[in-house]
C-alpha cells in the first residue's frame, strides 16, 4: 500500500478502484480525470487553472470512447449513440454542486452519457453497461 492512500477520503478511493478497475478490464479505453481538486488551492494555482481552461463543474472520469448502445438526447424520437461517457463521483449524503449539474447537462445536450456515481461498484457497473465489455 502506497503510504499516501491512507490521506485519501472516501470518494476519492472509490474513485481510484475505479480507474484500477477501468485499466485492468479495458486497457485500450481512453479515459482522464480532471484534476478539480487542484481547483481550491494557492490563489496562484486558482488563476493559473482558470487561464489553462479549467473549469468549475467538469466530471471526475471522462471516458473518450464512442459506443454502439443507444441512447436518446432529446426524447424517444432521436436515438444516437453516445460519444463519450462522464462519471461524477460521489459519496454519502453529497449532492452535486449547480456547477457539476450544469456540466453534466450540457454534455448530455453534446451527445455524452452521464451518470453520478455514489460508490465504485456502481460506477463500474455504469462503466461495463456502457462499453459492453469491450
Amino acid at each position: 500500500m502506497n503510504p499516501f492512500e491512507n490521506k485519501l477520503g472516501p470518494e476519492e478511493r472509490a474513485q481510484v478502484a475505479v480507474v484500477r478497475y477501468i485499466g485492468l478490464k479495458y486497457p485500450n479505453v481512453l479515459f482522464h480525470h480532471s484534476p478539480q481538486e487542484t481547483y481550491t488551492k494557492s490563489n496562484f494555482q486558482k488563476w493559473k487553472n482558470r487561464m489553462m481552461g479549467t473549469r468549475k463543474g467538469c466530471p471526475d472520469i471522462l471516458i473518450f470512447e464512442p459506443t454502439k448502445g443507444f441512447y436518446s438526447l432529446t426524447g424517444p424520437d432521436v436515438i444516437v449513440p453516445p460519444i463519450g461517457l462522464a462519471i461524477e463521483m460521489k459519496h454519502g449524503r453529497n449532492k452535486c454542486t449547480p456547477d457539476q449539474n450544469n456540466f453534466l447537462n450540457e454534455l448530455e445536450k453534446r451527445g455524452w452519457q452521464t451518470a453520478v456515481c455514489y460508490d465504485s461498484e456502481e460506477a463500474m457497473h455504469v462503466i461495463d453497461e456502457y462499453l459492453g465489455g469491450k
